[in-house]
């Protein structure tokens, strides 16, 4: 097994190293070899071997954690860890850096003074001597430091380059301790007959930038090894020669990147103020993301360091390029993020910047506005960066554009804009108000549609049609309304007993009310606004009003009649409506089923109802308007046993079956059917 993750990442290290002004760098000798297996563990490790083929094979036990086993970093990294933890009150320092500034068997650390890297050293090399780890390939940009280790143990006593400027290779880079200046050995692969997306990745590989600083170069070779998945390709198929020309002319301009030196050391002292700059960029194919140091020294001296960079290439399937802009955005926020947790200085200041005015509006307003994409990356934006931390940059000014569209690496080592950002940054003031008011497009906006819920108070009359007769309507409305009474008032207050009379009004005047404001609802409007109804309303001629429990009357001149006020000003109902057919119905059969004239005039009583006449009077049914033959009708019986629903629906089948289907049936208002 593999065992779990106990050191830290390789990036998190190389920028720690950057931080001290005195760097140290050693190597624990033979590590694996320094580490005993537990005897009963052993058995696990056993090795076939003889030192002669006349001899027979011997099988061995390995008694030290072996190279090439999956285990054996962890096993390694583990017993580091626990030797710090256990001397850590003898040596409290080198048991500190012990657990963080050490990539398996490779030490990268340093202090702010040669006395404490002097220190230090001396720490390391007793804490790691009681656990049997001798500290070897020793270097250090101070000479001081140097003179106090012994020969023996320094690394590049024999390691020169052309320039007679030391190199010390260290985690895959080049240090030159001398100059305190990081570089790239660049090794053309040589001319293979046979471009494959095999062979080309294996040659991208080869350029080793944890930090991203060639990110500009780098980016090129991203996308375009990406366009290779435009055309189904197998892995060692032959490229086409497009392909094979735009790659030969990166891979020629590579050895021009040697003369690169980066300062290691990005702070200027201790005292210093910190400032991290951060800005990020995108185009059709990538998007980056480039961090800065700024440091300004108690004495006013400004300096600008390339802190590290990030690229990634744009989605295989087109994303718009304001998205982009916001993937950017995103990742920038990340970089700041691994760059704030690993260096571990207390920053001053962290400012975001972006060339995309629409990112800007994005992550300045609430991100509950905009559609999903934006939303969900806008949230996680501003959960570690705040809206007033970001600005916007001129797009010439902008460094993260290198590393979005790519630049040559015969371009890159002159390129100032990259490597120490735009001049502006090392003026005493800066200015964050450039674009802050620009127009936005409302095309690229985004905004999430919303969806808003109100709350209306509508008149249900679903009531109305579950009921045949107004007496019951108003027996169950009349309950209702008792109810919600008792249910809001004190106890004391509540009504109980049979329904009276009032109750019984109350009932009906208010099914009155809610069909009034449904049919008549620009007259009621007007009337309760103390208006005057419009003369083309079919109401004008009968002046309505509305008394004190907001009923719908009809006016006249008739008020100091000494009759009810019901037959003075009648209550208005419309025509062809449910509640209106109830009254109907009631008072047609309170007049024992009288005539049109006698129903109406009972109506009138307490209703008006409009084209009152015509509602009693309904269309006559087709049947009795058709010209009949002479023997056209005729008379059935059917026997039933009882007037049940069932004997009825009987009698009903029985006559069908011998008669044959009838086009119409007319019944009496017998329940039976």
């Amino acid at each position: 097994m593999v065992g779990p993750k106990v050191q830290e990442d390789l990036i998190h290290i190389l920028l720690r190293f950057r931080v001290h002004t005195i760097a140290l760098k050693a190597d624990i000798e033979k590590m694996y070899r320094q580490i005993l297996v537990s005897p009963e563990d052993r058995s696990f490790q056993q090795i076939l071997w003889r030192k002669d083929v006349q001899l027979p094979v011997d099988t061995y036990k390995l008694n030290t954690v072996t190279y090439g086993t999956a285990s054996a970093p962890y096993q390694a990294v583990r017993c580091v860890k626990q030797l710090a933890c256990d001397e850590r009150d003898q040596f409290p320092e080198a048991a500190a850096v012990a657990s963080t500034d050490f990539y398996v068997d490779d030490l990268m650390s340093g202090a702010h003074s040669s006395t404490a890297a002097i220190k230090l050293q001396s720490q390391l090399v007793n804490l790691f001597a009681c656990g049997g780890f001798p500290l070897k390939k020793w270097s250090s940009n101070d000479p001081q430091v140097l003179a106090a280790i012994p020969e023996e143990f320094l690394d590049y006593a024999d390691t020169h380059s052309i320039d007679d400027d030391p190199v010390v290779k260290t985690l895959g880079l080049q240090w030159h301790p001398s100059r305190d200046t990081f570089s790239f050995k660049v090794r053309v692969p040589v001319h293979q007959p046979g471009l494959t997306k095999r062979t080309m990745l294996s040659e991208m590989s080869r350029l080793f930038d944890p930090l991203g600083w060639l990110a500009p170069v780098t980016i090129k070779f991203k996308v375009t090894f990406q366009k290779l998945w435009e055309v189904p390709t197998e892995w060692d198929e032959e490229l086409t020669d497009d392909v094979k020309d735009v790659w030969a002319l990166i891979k020629a301009e590579l050895p021009q990147l040697e003369p690169i030196r980066i300062p290691r050391c990005i702070t200027q002292s201790r005292s210093s103020r910190q400032e991290l700059h951060g800005f990020s960029d995108a185009s059709e194919v990538a998007y980056g993301a480039v961090v800065y140091l700024r440091s300004i020294s108690p004495d006013g001296n400004i300096q600008v360091r390339l802190v590290c960079a990030k690229t990634r290439v744009a989605p295989v399937k087109k994303v718009t390029l304001p998205r982009l802009e916001l993937c950017g955005a995103l990742l920038l926020t990340k970089v700041l993020n691994l760059v704030r947790s690993s260096l571990k200085l207390e920053f001053q200041e962290i400012h975001g910047w972006t060339d995309a005015t629409i990112v800007l509006h994005w992550i300045r307003a609430e991100s509950g506005r905009w559609q999903t994409f934006v939303a969900n990356r806008v949230s996680q934006i501003q959960s570690s960066l705040p809206s007033s931390q970001w600005h916007h940059v001129k797009g010439k000014d902008n460094p993260a554009d290198c590393a979005s569209r790519g630049i040559l690496p015969s371009e890159l080592p002159a390129h100032s804009l990259w490597w120490t950002g735009p001049p502006w940054l090392k003026e005493d003031i800066l200015d964050y108000s450039e674009g802050a008011h620009q127009r936005i497009d409302p095309d690229l906006m985004e905004i999430r549609k919303a969806r808003i819920v109100m709350a209306v108070a509508t008149a249900d009359t679903a009531l109305l049609p579950r009921y045949s007769s107004l007496w019951k309507l108003k027996r169950i409305t009349s309950w209702i309304l008792r109810f919600a009474h008792n249910s809001k008032g004190p106890k004391a207050n509540r009504t109980i007993g049979p329904l009276t009379p009032s109750e019984l009004e109350q009932a009906l005047m208010t099914h009155v009310r809610v069909i009034q404001r449904q049919v008549f609802q620009q007259e009621v409007e007007a009337l309760s606004n103390g208006d005057q109804i419009h003369k083309k309303s079919k109401l004008w001629n009968l002046h309505p009003f509305l008394d004190s429990r907001k009923v719908l009357r009809v006016g006249g001149r008739i008020q100091r009649g000494d009759f009810p006020d019901d037959k003075k000003h009648p209550a208005l109902l419309p025509a062809s409506n449910h509640l209106t057919t109830l009254v109907i119905c009631e008072y047609h059969e309170k007049a024992l089923h009288g005539g049109p004239t006698l129903t109406l005039s009972s109506i009138q009583e307490r209703f008006w109802i409009i084209q009152g006449r015509r509602q009693i009077m309904g269309d006559l049914p087709v049947s009795r308007l058709r010209k009949l033959s002479t023997f056209e009708n005729a008379v059935h019986l059917e026997l039933v046993e009882d007037l049940t629903t069932d004997a009825c629906l009987g009698a009903v089948r029985a006559f069908i079956s011998r008669r044959g289907k009838p086009a119409e049936i007319r019944s009496d208002c017998g329940t039976n059917m």
